[in-house]
């Protein structure tokens, strides 16, 4: 068992503290180093893919291969993480501060659209309809929330119902089996509230709201998913520490706790067939359960920032210095990531007229780039998969019963022996180095020393930004 935050991530987090004060090596976007933290993939289309990064936009028109980069300022931001989504036939959506934009995949031009001005904090693309997808935006100032909608491939969005007032919202889905039923959640920002999950049958005209256990203060609730089959089973993240899996089968009427870790849980997937959920922190590594029974089980000491489900399998946001790759797509549900994409393999071929938006800024913006994600090493596709360090899975089974609702207290202990066979099926090591001292077991030389020692202080400063956001 482990105890605390694991030990090689504490211990280069502390050395590179000691480092801080170095002159930097690289130019930095965002004022961080470059990180990952959201995948999504066209609906219908697996082969389409967007990362959100600390640096832009890249993504992929053929399953991964290969990956192109669009600067954040020629997608309308700068120095924040915008809500991203890729409708069907590869329009690209992001929600930025002062409304949304929209682009192509692979095209020169990014445009606002019409519609929306506030700062849009979530986007769903709407299940079996090519032109429609939803938007939630917050007015931070007045405390005031709104879901937006648009039926022309996010050309234009119109506002659907009245605002959500003295309410922050942070995330909306549509039940994939029901497109009249929308979900929000958010904060009400009266005193003392709890965190609410707003339910609509009549596509967003009107809610009812749901008090949700546990989410007071920063513990701020984000929808993980909608059972693809039942409308009214929900599954509802809540931020901060602990990190807890809130679950309702009633539409928000009830709630069950059915997972608790020590730390903040960042990474959340649903099989496409809803039988499988896969929950994840990077502090304490990947847990999976069968959607009928919700007991988890451990199955990876590595823990993941964000998932994506979809035909093509489990995909996961890692960390190139600790996890051995930056996009990993998982055939085990979860156990073990081979590597789809490194920081090096990222290119940018654009291609486009000085007098676009993308042509005449990303260019100039690209060499230190370049150089800041070449420094992780030379692209090699053909690399060995990096190694996944899994010691903390031979203790047995997780301590503790779970609560009275079910589910499973899972803190830094160990997994059930059927977790570990499942990570060794995936043809991953599970022996490796002990872990001892400040080495890092799972990297291959994938960046030099100073580089690995910098990003372990980027992945210490973004959990604790994200705590604060949350």
């Amino acid at each position: 068992m482990r105890s605390g935050f694991p030990s090689n991530r504490l211990c280069g987090a502390l050395t590179v503290l000691l480092l801080s004060a170095l002159p930097a090596r690289e130019a930095r976007a965002n004022g961080t180093f470059p990180a990952v933290s959201q995948l999504v993939s066209e609906p219908g289309d697996p082969t389409h893919l967007a990362l959100r990064t600390t640096f832009g936009v890249v993504f992929s028109t053929d399953a991964g291969a290969n990956w192109n980069w669009i600067c954040e300022d020629a997608l309308g931001y700068t120095n924040t993480l915008p809500a991203v989504a890729l409708l069907p036939g590869g329009p690209l959506v992001l929600g930025v501060p002062a409304g949304i934009t929209r682009t192509q995949l692979a095209a020169c031009d990014v445009a606002p659209v019409s519609g929306v001005t506030e700062s849009v904090v979530d986007l769903s693309v709407l299940p079996k309809n090519p032109r429609g997808v939803i938007a939630l935006s917050v007015d931070y100032v007045v405390h005031r929330s709104q879901v937006w909608e648009s039926t022309d491939a996010g050309v234009s969005f119109a506002p659907l119902g009245d605002p959500l007032p003295d309410f922050v919202a942070t995330t909306l889905d549509v039940a994939p089996s029901d497109l009249d039923l929308l979900y929000v959640s958010g904060m009400p920002t009266r005193s003392g509230a709890k965190g609410l999950l707003l339910r609509s049958e009549d596509h967003g005209k009107t809610f009812v709201e749901h008090e949700i256990p546990g989410s007071t203060g920063g513990a701020w609730p984000y929808i993980g998913a909608i059972d693809p089959t039942h409308a009214d089973k929900v599954y509802v993240r809540l931020g901060e520490v602990p990190g807890r899996l809130e679950v309702t089968v009633d539409g928000g009427a009830t709630f069950s706790e059915r997972l608790r870790l020590d730390y903040e849980m960042q990474g959340f997937a649903l099989a496409p067939d809803g039988q499988t959920v896969v929950v994840s922190s990077p502090a304490v590594g990947t847990f999976r359960a069968d959607t009928e029974t919700l007991d988890f089980e451990q199955v990876s000491c590595s823990g993941v920032s964000c998932m994506l489900w979809n035909s093509a399998g489990l995909f996961a946001c890692g960390d190139q210095s600790i996890d051995g790759y930056v996009v990993g797509r998982s055939l085990d549900r979860g156990a073990s990531f081979q590597r789809v994409l490194d920081f090096g393999c990222i290119h940018s071929d654009f291609g486009c007229a000085s007098t676009t938006s993308v042509g005449s800024t990303c260019p100039a913006l690209w060499p230190p780039i370049q150089m800041l994600l070449t420094g992780f090493g030379a692209c090699d596709p053909n690399a060995p998969p990096p190694r996944v360090f899994n010691e903390c899975l031979a203790g047995g089974a997780p301590s503790g019963g779970g609560p009275s609702t079910g589910g499973s207290s899972v803190g830094t202990s160990g997994a059930s022996a059927s977790g570990a066979d499942s990570v060794a099926q995936g043809g991953h090591s599970s022996g490796g180095k002990k872990n001892s001292g400040c080495s890092l077991t799972n990297v291959q030389d994938a960046a030099p020393p100073w580089l690995m020692l910098g990003l372990l202080l980027s992945y210490v400063i973004r959990w604790s930004r994200k705590r604060t956001r949350d």
